[in-house]
């Protein structure tokens, strides 16, 4: 499980009183952060308050940069070739496993170094 690594500043020591506006509200994404990790986040800020931000952080993954559609397309037209081979593998008594292993075998035969 990954920790929740975070310096502690000056303002996560300031009553809320003294707090900036910035120091008050933080942007966080709610849905996949563990009660572990937010318990800590409280710790380290204690005057800081958490606002869930799923919605802009959604909406920031949604724009992809150049680079980001090139390995897409790149990742596309390797799954359908993987997925075409596979499918061309199958012969009458193949199992599920030794489609699936025909598949995973096209993917990592293209270049693929991780797959999970």
């Amino acid at each position: 499980m990954a920790r929740v690594q975070v310096r502690r500043h000056e303002y996560a020591r300031r009553p809320a009183s003294q707090a900036r506006p910035a120091d008050r509200a933080h942007r966080i994404e709610t849905d996949y952060l563990p009660v572990g990790d937010f318990a800590a986040l409280r710790e380290l800020l204690p005057y800081a308050s958490f606002v869930p931000a799923q919605r802009l952080l959604a909406r920031s993954r949604e724009i992809k940069t150049p680079a980001e559609i090139e390995i897409l397309r790149r990742l596309s037209r390797i799954a359908d070739k993987s997925i075409t081979d596979a499918y061309r593998s199958v012969r009458a008594g193949s199992s599920e496993m030794d489609i699936a292993a025909a598949l995973t075998r096209g993917i990592y035969e293209q270049g693929v170094e991780y797959s999970s």
